[in-house]
């Protein structure tokens, strides 16, 4: 992880997660750009800095999470959580206004970027769900902290908070906890004691510390790669080798077509001075590779798509 030890938990009071509830967010630095030390403050413009696509809320008081759970009959008998539902819209608004939009990230790999930077970290974003996500791609970890345990003393006291709403039981806090997987892709860690709850985000403090970092998407991400010939000894060999690889990265153009390719055509220039040559006309360079691939059968298709990859002046071109 090149040293990547330093995420700090960053303590941020400006998500809409209630009284009895905090949010903990991560931001890192490399250590050997200063590690955690002074994280906090820096500009959303630093290039060392990232921050990595997770958020977990802690719910300490127990009490009100089990209170967003409480719902109709008619919410019941279609398997769902109205309070929980809205609660959570609020917080993905928040957290797509305004704590993603200070170190930007990637929506489609979900990982942390630096600020202007050119490097990710792999960290790992929920799905949009519907209108549900506002546009935010934050992962968010709830941590459930002694729910089991306020359950148990409600259900021993023989209460019901309000008669409109049927008690919580820890059936439907299961049933409560599968609903935000599926259809909220939001995972829950129930704890039982300060110590647990502790450990838990501290782990996941180190793992978001040392998760490696990984190359922005880019076009060329499509494009396979091939292992070079370890053979391959003069500067011949390995310029061949080079080009048998190239000529490959064309759809449809496997090994032994390329092979048989090179024995026409050994180098890029000497394909390159035929397309060149004046003498030929257009349509006799899209046909001069018809003969060259393919054993007793013309390659008409993969010869124009050839000399369109290697002609062709328009970058946004399509070549299949």
């Amino acid at each position: 992880s090149n040293g990547m030890d330093s995420a700090a938990p960053v303590r941020w009071d400006g998500l809409p997660v209630g009284r009895g509830a905090g949010c903990v967010r991560w931001i890192r630095r490399d250590h050997l750009a200063g590690g955690s030390a002074g994280i906090a403050s820096a500009p959303s413009n630093d290039d060392n800095v990232q921050r990595t696509d997770m958020v977990a809320i802690v719910f300490y008081n127990p009490r009100t999470f089990l209170r967003l759970l409480e719902r109709d009959a008619a919410a019941e008998a279609r398997d769902d959580y109205p309070e929980l539902r809205v609660w959570l819209r609020n917080v993905r608004s928040s957290l797509a206004t305004r704590w993603e939009t200070r170190w930007r990230s990637d929506p489609e790999t979900g990982g942390g970027r630096k600020g202007h930077g050119n490097k990710s970290a792999v960290a790992g974003a929920a799905s949009s769900v519907g209108n549900d996500s506002s546009r935010s791609t934050t992962r968010i970890v709830l941590v459930l902290h002694k729910v089991q345990e306020e359950l148990q003393r409600q259900w021993n006291q023989g209460g019901r908070r309000r008669r409109s709403f049927a008690p919580t039981s820890e059936e439907e806090l299961n049933d409560a906890t599968v609903w935000l997987l599926i259809e909220q892709h939001v995972e829950c860690t129930l704890t039982s004691t300060d110590e647990e709850t502790a450990e838990y985000l501290a782990n996941l403090t180190r793992a978001l510390a040392e998760a490696p970092y990984y190359d922005d998407v880019t076009e060329l991400h499509c494009v396979a790669k091939l292992k070079a010939d370890s053979s391959a000894t003069t500067a011949e060999e390995k310029a061949k080798c080079a080009w048998m690889r190239q000529v490959r990265q064309l759809p449809g153009l496997s090994e032994a077509k390329a092979r048989k390719l090179l024995e026409h055509y050994p180098t890029l220039m000497s394909l390159l001075d035929e397309y060149e040559d004046p003498a030929l006309t257009n349509d006799e360079k899209k046909c001069l590779l018809e003969d060259c691939m393919v054993e007793g059968r013309k390659a008409k298709k993969l010869s124009e798509s050839m000399y369109r990859l290697m002609t062709s002046n328009d970058p946004n071109e399509l070549i299949a």
